[in-house]
């Protein structure tokens, strides 16, 4: 076994965290080298990992959700089953005349994109570009009518106790199979330290919040959080995912970060583009009107 198989991992990946070395440099003094040493910050790599759970760490999840699933219908959320039984004895999430306009709503946008699309093709005048605002408006009201709507579907299913206990699930598998390894005892170790899910949990809230009284592991916390939920969320989601999907997804998240400000439309047409961009102008301009009210 070598000193990085104490454990089986599912997936590894490096952390590059800023920490306070020793550094040693070797200088001349009177013909006889001498070793210098001091302290100096540098940013070092961490490996982190998510551990292949066993057996009992998986019974221990399914009772975790099938608890937490309970105490959220004792505290009054509605399952899954009871909430959509609910909607299909009421005629459906949305009444007929909303799904009507539900529907409209999004054929008037299409309309609208393209009468813009016209425009654009267009020599530009001031008619055309009073149009083009007329439109871009309109398109900024359709658009956020279709999202209150969507928002209201989302919201009434993000309440349920099932969608609750999942939350929970996805951190307390975090919390269990998150690990480090330490290069000082050559060996993984949990990145949450404590026997139980409530204590894993302090010790988590504790890194988040900053109050840990150590530094050094909540800059650690804070490098590996969110990348370390993402890759769990998707191994929980995705139990055959192979090494490569879990690079691909890392390589993901980096792109986003990392992607330059104001080039979050790069995937456009042209036209797409100056939609958006007039899109982003007008959402500005109705802001001002409505501070000026």
């Amino acid at each position: 076994m070598s000193k990085l198989d104490n454990i089986k991992t599912v997936y590894s990946f490096p952390v590059h965290v800023e920490k306070e070395v020793e550094e040693i440099a070797t200088k001349e003094v009177d013909g006889e080298n001498v070793e210098i040493k001091k302290r100096i910050k540098k940013k070092v790599p961490i490996q982190v990992a998510i551990k292949n759970p066993n057996r009992q760490l998986r019974d221990n999840a399914e009772l975790f959700y099938n608890v937490s699933v309970g105490e959220g219908i004792r505290a009054g959320l509605m399952s899954r089953k009871l909430l959509q039984n609910k909607y299909l004895n009421d005629g459906g999430l949305f009444s007929n005349p909303e799904y009507e306009n539900y529907v409209e709503l999004y054929v008037k946008l299409a309309e609208k994109k393209n009468e813009y699309q016209e425009l654009c093709s267009k020599e530009e005048t001031e008619k055309t570009a009073n149009q083009k605002k007329t439109l871009v408006r309109e398109i900024i009201g359709l658009t956020r009518s279709i999202q209150d709507y969507e928002n209201t579907r989302n919201n009434i299913f993000n309440i349920t106790a099932e969608n609750r206990a999942l939350n929970k699930l996805l951190l307390w598998w975090m919390l269990h199979i998150g690990y480090y390894f330490n290069e000082e005892k050559e060996s993984w170790e949990p990145i949450y330290k404590g026997g139980s899910f409530e204590e894993k949990l302090e010790n988590y809230d504790l890194l988040e919040d900053e109050e840990s009284g150590d530094l050094e592991k909540e800059v650690f916390h804070k490098a590996v959080n969110n990348k370390l939920a993402a890759l769990v969320a998707f191994w929980y989601y995705n139990s055959k995912a192979s090494h490569e999907d879990f690079n691909n997804l890392l390589k993901e998240q980096e792109e986003i970060l990392n992607k330059p400000e104001g080039d979050s439309n790069s995937n456009f047409t042209e036209i797409d583009k100056k939609l958006r961009e007039d899109i982003e102008k007008e959402e500005k301009a109705i802001e001002e009107e409505q501070d000026k009210k």
